[in-house]
């Protein structure tokens, strides 16, 4: 079972993305509801299970050594793992760049949104 409140650290392509304001980690309910009008709501019909990591205000630790921008247009897999730092928890997969979104200061480069979601089955959970 995944910790509620707990730090998280994520690596895509082996880079540790450091600086996170906020990770958010998700599963949508992609179900469909399954209802007849002589028996009412029955239940449900499975769709696939997808998980989706956001990152907030996150910089990779070597700078932009990997090129989000690329794999968005490319739409190229990449290989994340996310890390719970007090469960010791983990969860990795491949995931598709779906929001890239870049600004950055004085000396501080900051990938606005990084948004990934997962592709191929089972969808990556904690274990």
């Amino acid at each position: 079972m995944a910790t509620i409140f707990t730090q998280m650290v994520v690596f895509c392509e082996g880079i540790l993305i450091f600086h996170n304001q906020q990770v958010q980690v998700e599963m949508p309910d992609n179900d469909a509801d399954v209802s007849t009008i002589p028996g009412g709501m029955l239940g449900v019909s499975p769709g696939p299970d997808q998980t989706i990591v956001t990152l907030t205000n996150a910089l990779p630790q070597a700078g932009s050594d990997f090129n989000f921008q690329e794999a968005k247009r490319n739409r190229t897999p990449v290989a994340v793992k996310v890390i719970q730092v007090g469960s010791s928890e983990s969860m990795k997969g491949k995931f598709l760049v779906r929001e890239y979104s870049a600004g950055g200061g004085a000396g501080d480069p900051v990938i606005g949104t990084l948004k990934l979601t997962s592709v191929g089955s089972p969808a990556p959970i904690f274990e």
